[in-house]
């Protein structure tokens, strides 16, 4: 239970936005030799801090003051071709551009490979201050289009002669898996719907097939959920913006907090986790939406990134309660309570609501 407590700590301490990973958006047509990059600029305030005047907010002319640096961390982390060939990038100044989930900068370029060249990228924007950072790549060429990730462990893309259909479902899929196994609101709303029968193991008041049929009711109930809004939004019929889902997100973990601390209230856990599904669908939604427009282009993703959440919940409770099961007679001894747990939670979601308005 210490672990469980030091989670706890953590989380108290994490970032505003901790259900949403850093991410940035790279564009490129081979068939034109254009792309552009686009990062968040609170991302780029890890590299370089704008605020000089220290008003807690950044200016167009703080950002222009800081351009050379801003331009020669990017261009450095960003090259195309092979090192035996390499490509000449002409980039265009940076501009502002609002997307869902704040303001960013786009570095627009023009590339200049030579003939039969392999169009090959090479990305590290980020990966010295943030190694869960990803780059979520769209490219087209002559003979098809599709999407990739890049990230610290895979930071060197090929644009392949067509898209390869599997290697997006692939990618998509681990990210998804990363996405819940990184995110700390995700895992202590798990961890709340959890509490009860947790308690119930500890007590030996009940065996482990119930405590998995009942979790795996709560699961399946999210994953339905979930798959409603990620078709909803891959269909466009339904889409919120992204402040408004991640002030819901960390309200619902506070609501699976003070739900665990009733008794009479933890059948509620199943109507909690619908709805709590229904809002999480929209978060990845609203940020692959930034990257392709299409529908069709998004369904895949969309599926795959699904998929990929459902196996990282599967991954965090098959630890967590044969865990709790097994060491239950040692756990009955500890000085922890049922109650502990969930004002711990309830207050983690409730800052992390305050910090999101």
């Amino acid at each position: 239970m210490k672990i469980i407590w030091l989670l706890l700590c953590l989380c108290l301490t994490g970032s505003a936005w901790a259900h949403q990973t850093s991410s940035s958006y790279l564009y490129l047509n081979t068939q034109t030799a254009e792309g552009r990059l686009d990062v968040a600029v609170s991302d780029l305030q890890r590299v370089v801090d704008f605020d000089s005047n220290r008003d807690a907010s950044v200016s167009w002319r703080e950002i222009l003051d800081q351009q050379p640096v801003l331009e020669n961390y990017v261009h450095q982390r960003l090259q195309l071709g092979s090192r035996q060939v390499p490509c000449t990038i002409r980039w265009r100044p940076p501009a502002l551009t609002q997307l869902t989930d704040g303001p960013y900068l786009a570095f627009v370029f023009n590339a200049g490979c030579p003939a039969d060249t392999k169009w090959e990228i090479h990305y590290s924007v980020l990966f010295d201050r943030d190694t869960l950072h990803r780059a979520l790549l769209q490219w087209e060429s002559a003979s098809g289009a599709g999407l990739s990730v890049l990230r610290a462990e895979q930071a060197r893309f090929v644009v392949p002669m067509i898209s390869d259909q599997l290697q997006v479902f692939a990618d998509y899929c681990y990210q998804g898996v990363t996405h819940l196994l990184i995110g700390y609101d995700h895992i202590l709303f798990l961890l709340a719907l959890l509490l009860p029968i947790a308690n119930l193991l500890i007590r030996s008041a009940i065996s482990l097939k119930p405590a998995l049929l009942d979790t795996l009711s709560i699961v399946s109930l999210f994953t339905l959920a979930h798959s409603c809004t990620l078709a909803l939004s891959a269909l466009d019929v339904m889409r919120l913006p992204a402040s408004m889902v991640e002030i819901a997100i960390a309200l619902s973990v506070s609501g699976a907090g003070i739900v665990a601390l009733v008794p009479a209230w933890h059948r509620y856990r199943y109507g909690l986790a619908f709805g709590f599904g229904l809002v999480h669908g929209f978060g990845f939604a609203n940020v692959l939406s930034e990257l392709v427009s299409s529908t069709t282009d998004r369904i895949v993703p969309l599926t795959a990134f699904n998929l990929g959440v459902e196996i990282g919940q599967v991954i965090v409770i098959s630890i967590l309660l044969p865990t709790i099961y097994f060491g239950r007679r040692w756990l009955n001894r500890v000085s922890w309570t049922l109650s502990g747990g969930a004002y711990s939670i309830t207050l983690c979601g409730l800052l992390w609501a305050w910090q999101r308005i």
